[in-house]
């Protein structure tokens, strides 16, 4: 269905990575991010934060690497989907909390994002500290 689109713009490619990134046809999501790259379609953050997480399960290290400095170029490294997709996914999440602190928006996303990413790689710590900066008291869990 896709290749029979008259006009495949930045979504329906995004949808074509986010589809196989979901379904673990990791392999699958860069072979379509550079065929996104040859159509000359700019990606966007969403596209971004699909691809990243793929680059790290795969062991794409020099792709992962070459995608954060298009991130970077892009002006998406402020931008929380990205941030957690870039660091904390990808196992830089003390890169992803300093990003994190100079954020000016953040939201209810970007908390969860950061709690989960520091609890995900061990630092329990930071994410019990981020939680009680919210208000949260683990005292109180029964």
């Amino acid at each position: 269905m896709f290749e029979k689109m008259p006009y495949q713009d930045v979504v329906s490619w995004t949808a074509m990575i986010s589809g196989y990134t979901e379904n673990g046809f990791l392999k699958k999501v860069l072979e379509t991010f550079n065929q996104m790259q040859f159509s000359r379609v700019k990606p966007n953050f969403v596209t971004f934060a699909n691809i990243l997480p793929a680059c790290a399960i795969v062991g794409a290290l020099e792709e992962g690497m070459d995608i954060h400095q298009r991130v970077v170029e892009n002006c998406f490294s402020s931008n929380v989907v990205v941030v957690n997709a870039v660091y904390a996914k990808y196992g830089r999440i003390h890169k992803a909390g300093e990003i994190f602190d100079k954020m000016h928006d953040v939201n209810t996303i970007s908390w969860k994002a950061m709690i989960g990413g520091y609890v995900i790689h061990g630092y329990n710590k930071e994410g019990f500290d981020l939680l009680k900066h919210l208000g949260y008291n683990p005292n109180n869990i029964r």
